[in-house]
C-alpha cells in the first residue's frame, strides 16, 4: 500500500518537478536595457530577440558550446563556454561572438569566469590571471581611457598572486586564492592591495564608488564573515566618508549572523546571510533595494526640475530615498543566490534553495519580460517593489503598449456661508494598476472635522470659523504609486459680506 501511494505521488507530483526544472537559471547577466539567462537544463545563454511578430525569451547561437557563466554589460554580455573560451552576446542579436585568440593569436583558453563593466570584458583563467578586452573603462592603459583592444590581453599582476574571483565596479575588484582583495584603477594598470585585518572570502564592488569585502573570523573554518567597506561612496553603506581604508561594518550594520554572498551594483547592496536571509541597503529610488518602496512613482512629492510634471521619471541623483542599514528583503524565503549589474543595471535577478527565480527593481525595456510605449518619457513606470516570482521561460513576453498615467482630482474650489460642505474627488490609476486607497487631509485653515477621509468623497463640518480651508487628496495604487490634488474652501459667515467679496 505504501508503495502504491508512493507511486500516485510521484506521478501527481512529476509534472511539478519537470516544471521546476525547466524553468531553473544557472545565472542571469544584467544589462542596462537587457537580461542575459543562462539556463540550467541546456547551459544556452536567452535573449529577449525580436523575431517578426514579437519579442521573445531565444537562445543564442553558440554553434553548440555550452555556457557556464554570464556576465552583463552596458548593451552586451560576455561569457565563458565549458572548453574555457569567451563569447560576447550582444543585446537583441541572436549571433554570438566567439572570443578564440588573444592579442597575440594564442588560443584564449582555460577561463573559468567573467565580468562585463560597460564596453570591457574581462576575464579569469584557471591559472589566476586577469585578462580584458573592449573599451579601457578603468584607465588601465592609458589616463585618458582611450585605449581599446579588440582582442584580449594579460593584466598586470601582483608578484606570486592568483585571483579566485572578479568583479566589476568604478575600479575592478580581484580576490586573490589566500584572501588578498587587490584594485585595479589608473595606476598605470598597476593593482593596488586593500588592508584588510584577516583573509577575505567574498568582494563585492559598485560602479558609483563603494566597495565591501567579506572576512571571516577565521577563513580556514568558515568561508562566511564580516564586511568591511571602504570608497568615497561609503555613505551608500551607512558611513560618512570619503574613507582612507576599509571600514569594519557589522556593529554599524547591526548584524550579527555571518555573511555568504554579497553583491553591489550602481546604488545598493545586497547579501545573503548563513540562514539563507537576504538583505539590501542603499539608494531605493526606483526600488532597487526591495522592500517594498521607490521614490519615483510619487508624483505627490517627487518632482525632479528635468522632469516636472512626467511621473516615473529619475533625476539619476545620489542619495535619493537612502537606506543605510540593512532591511531584510524576501521574508519567509530561503536565499540560494542574487545577481546584480554595474552598467546602469538598476534591477535584480535571485533564485531561492528550490531553484525558483525571483526579480525586483528598475523595469525599463525588456529586464523582466515586459515593456511599453513612451519608455523614454516615462522609464520606471513597472518597477517591481519587492522580490516577485517570475516564471522566465514559461510566461510569454508582453509590452507595447499605451501607457496611462494616473490622476488626481480634488475637485473645484468653493466659497460657502454654512458649517458643512462636501469634497468630492476623483481619480485614475496608471496603467496595469489599481487604487488602493484615498486619503484626504487638511493642509491649512481653521480647525474642523473630516467624515470619511479615506474616501473619494467626504463631508467636512464644523467649519464656524470664517476664513480658507485648504484640503489634499491622495489616492496611492497597489505598487504605492501616488498622485494629489488640493482643494481650497472659503468659508464666510453672513451672505451680504460673501456678495461683497
Amino acid at each position: 500500500m505504501i508503495r502504491k501511494w508512493s507511486f500516485i505521488l510521484l506521478l501527481l507530483t512529476w509534472p511539478f518537478a519537470l516544471h521546476l526544472q525547466a524553468q531553473a537559471v544557472r545565472k542571469v547577466g544584467l544589462g542596462e536595457y537587457g537580461r542575459y539567462i543562462l539556463k540550467a537544463a541546456d547551459s544556452l545563454v536567452y535573449i529577449d530577440f525580436w523575431n517578426g511578430r514579437t519579442v521573445a525569451l531565444t537562445p543564442a547561437n553558440t554553434n553548440g558550446k555550452k555556457i557556464v557563466d554570464i556576465s552583463g554589460a552596458l548593451y552586451s554580455a560576455v561569457g565563458i563556454d565549458a572548453e574555457g573560451y569567451a563569447w560576447v552576446f550582444g543585446q537583441g542579436r541572436i549571433d554570438a561572438i566567439y572570443v578564440n585568440k588573444d592579442s597575440s593569436g594564442a588560443p584564449f583558453k582555460d577561463n573559468i569566469s567573467c565580468t562585463g563593466y560597460f564596453g570591457a570584458y574581462t576575464t579569469l583563467k584557471a591559472d589566476g590571471s586577469i585578462w580584458t578586452w573592449g573599451s579601457d573603462d578603468w584607465g588601465l592603459f592609458s589616463p585618458d581611457h582611450k585605449v581599446t583592444h579588440p582582442k584580449p590581453v594579460r593584466l598586470k599582476m601582483p608578484p606570486g598572486v592568483k585571483f579566485s574571483k572578479i568583479v566589476a565596479g568604478q575600479t575592478l575588484m580581484a580576490l586573490s586564492r589566500n584572501g588578498d582583495v587587490y584594485i585595479y584603477g589608473g595606476n598605470n594598470g598597476v593593482p593596488q592591495k586593500i588592508p584588510l585585518p584577516r583573509p577575505a572570502s567574498d568582494i563585492a564592488a559598485s560602479h558609483t564608488g563603494f566597495f565591501i569585502a567579506i572576512v571571516p573570523d577565521d577563513i580556514k573554518k568558515s568561508r562566511m564573515g564580516w564586511p568591511y567597506g571602504f570608497g568615497a561612496e561609503s555613505l551608500f553603506f551607512g558611513v560618512p566618508g570619503p574613507l582612507q581604508g576599509p571600514v569594519p561594518l557589522k556593529k554599524i550594520w547591526g548584524i550579527t549572523i555571518p555573511i555568504r554572498r554579497i553583491v553591489a551594483n550602481h546604488n545598493v547592496i545586497h547579501f545573503i546571510d548563513s540562514l539563507g536571509r537576504m538583505f539590501g541597503l542603499g539608494d531605493n529610488p526606483c526600488g532597487e533595494v526591495g522592500n517594498g518602496t521607490e521614490l519615483v512613482n510619487r508624483a505627490d512629492i517627487y518632482h525632479p526640475p528635468q522632469y516636472a510634471g512626467r511621473p516615473y521619471a529619475w533625476s539619476w541623483a545620489k542619495h535619493e530615498n537612502l537606506v543605510t542599514k540593512p532591511v531584510q528583503i524576501g521574508i519567509g524565503t530561503t536565499w540560494k543566490d542574487v545577481w546584480a549589474g554595474n552598467s546602469y543595471a538598476f534591477y535584480h535577478y535571485a533564485v531561492d534553495v528550490n531553484d525558483s527565480v525571483y526579480f525586483w527593481g528598475r523595469s525599463k525595456s525588456w529586464v523582466n519580460g515586459q515593456a511599453h510605449d513612451d519608455e523614454g518619457n516615462l522609464p520606471n513606470a513597472f518597477d517591481v517593489l519587492s522580490p516577485t516570482m517570475l516564471h522566465v521561460f514559461s510566461t510569454p513576453n508582453k509590452g507595447f503598449g499605451k501607457f496611462t498615467l494616473y490622476t488626481c482630482n480634488a475637485g473645484p474650489d468653493q466659497s460657502i456661508t454654512g458649517d458643512n460642505t462636501t469634497l468630492s474627488g476623483r481619480a485614475t490609476p496608471s496603467s496595469g494598476y489599481t487604487i488602493a486607497s484615498y486619503k484626504w487631509t487638511q493642509l491649512s485653515g481653521p480647525s474642523c472635522t473630516l467624515t470619511d477621509p479615506d474616501s473619494a468623497k467626504t463631508t467636512v463640518k464644523k467649519m464656524k470659523t470664517p476664513g480658507t480651508y485648504v484640503f489634499k487628496l491622495l489616492m496611492t495604487d497597489n505598487n504605492t504609486g501616488a498622485i494629489s490634488d488640493t482643494v481650497a474652501i472659503k468659508v464666510y459667515k453672513d451672505t451680504l459680506s460673501n456678495k461683497a467679496r
